[in-house]
């Protein structure tokens, strides 16, 4: 990431874009790097399709600067930037085989045929699709026509490939191989890809650094890793993936260590990045892979794992992998993610003793 980090490729400083009174998108500030693939991820309205539209110049910033490779984009036309868009219908010109399809922006900039020829040849051999390139697009599928709409963007050569929820009409099974060949071909080109979706696992997939936005504001910046295993506030860590979040309050914090009231018993963070007072209302964030059942830990003890008292609700299947569901007496729902075994035999109702690490103890406020 740090090789990457040389050159700005996108800048958005105090971008804010109003629709009447209502901010879809409140002054944020982002730095995209050459080569990166960074993803927008959110609900519904968060603001990550406008933030795109913007950087693509279809929506103009209410306050703001975006700039392009060092460029103002201050006035300057979508078809003037050095960025091209693939949107989630292919758009592509029934009537064209699938080698003018790709041609048609070269034509349009009157390169010489040999030059055309060239680009695309090289690029339907990226995408895979060299059988099928007299073909026209009704004779292809869907994840084919996605390739061909994502060649035609990338056989320009732009500098910038905005790609606005591109693989939501694709079933499952050919949306994931998707995503692993998107992330092969932006390598392999080396172009910044900007990527907006609403797909949690498919942004831990294919990014090098996700945006988690939320209502207009960038709620968190960051690698999968980093926002997986450590989410800085209660938004981000219930969006991505699935989560535990246990209230509490702050009992003392120092250099080494964090402690926090859980309904009257003391928990343990090691954390101490976030500085919190006596009394701030925190949430303990545990992922389910990272709960045991005391019963069942070979290394427990009381100096490693904070530890909770829970009822057993039920057990779901999930291939080689058991979920299991409990709540606190304070009725907040545990999830437990295990290997199945044999021996981990509960009933509903039972008050089950369930642990986590200190290590693993992340805090976010409520």
């Amino acid at each position: 990431m740090e090789k990457k980090k040389a050159n700005k490729m996108i800048e958005l400083i105090s971008v804010t874009k109003k629709f009447g009174e209502m901010n879809a998108v409140n002054h944020i500030n982002l730095t995209v790097y050459e080569g990166e693939f960074l993803t927008f991820l959110g609900p519904s309205g968060c603001g990550k399709t406008t933030t795109l539209r913007m950087i693509a110049g279809f929506e103009d910033p209410s306050d703001g600067k975006i700039f392009i490779d060092g460029k103002d984009c201050d006035n300057v036309p979508p078809n003037l930037r050095d960025v091209n868009t693939v949107f989630q219908n292919y758009a592509l010109f029934p009537h064209l085989s699938i080698r003018d399809n790709i041609a048609f922006g070269l034509k349009l900039k009157k390169l010489p045929k040999e030059e055309i020829d060239k680009k695309v040849d090289k690029m339907v051999k990226l995408i895979k699709l060299e059988e099928h390139i007299n073909k026209k697009p009704s004779q292809l599928s869907g994840g084919q026509k996605q390739r061909v709409a994502i060649a035609r963007s990338l056989v320009n050569e732009p500098k910038v490939l905005l790609l606005d929820e591109p693989l939501g009409a694709l079933d499952l099974k050919l949306r994931k191989e998707m995503q692993i060949e998107l992330k092969h071909l932006q390598r392999e080109l080396g172009i910044t890809f900007v990527y907006v979706t609403h797909d949690q696992e498919e942004a831990l997939t294919i990014s090098d650094r996700i945006v988690i936005m939320n209502k207009g504001n960038i709620e968190q910046l960051g690698t999968a890793t980093e926002i997986y295993d450590t989410p800085r506030t209660k938004f981000a860590a219930n969006f991505i993936g699935e989560t535990n979040l246990i209230s509490g309050w702050i009992m003392e914090q120092d250099d080494q260590r964090t402690l926090i009231n859980v309904h009257n018993s003391i928990m343990e963070a090691f954390e101490v990045e976030k500085k919190y007072n006596v009394r701030d209302k925190v949430c303990i964030c545990v992922r389910p892979e990272n709960m045991h059942f005391v019963d069942y830990l070979p290394d427990y003890s009381e100096e490693r794992y904070n530890t909770i008292t829970a009822i057993y609700d039920e057990q779901i299947y999930i291939g080689n992998l058991r979920r299991h569901i409990l709540h606190t007496p304070e009725g907040e729902e545990i999830k437990i993610t295990r290997y199945a075994r044999k021996d981990e035999n509960y009933n509903r109702g039972d008050y089950v003793k369930i642990c986590w690490s200190k290590k693993r103890c992340i805090l976010v406020n409520d």
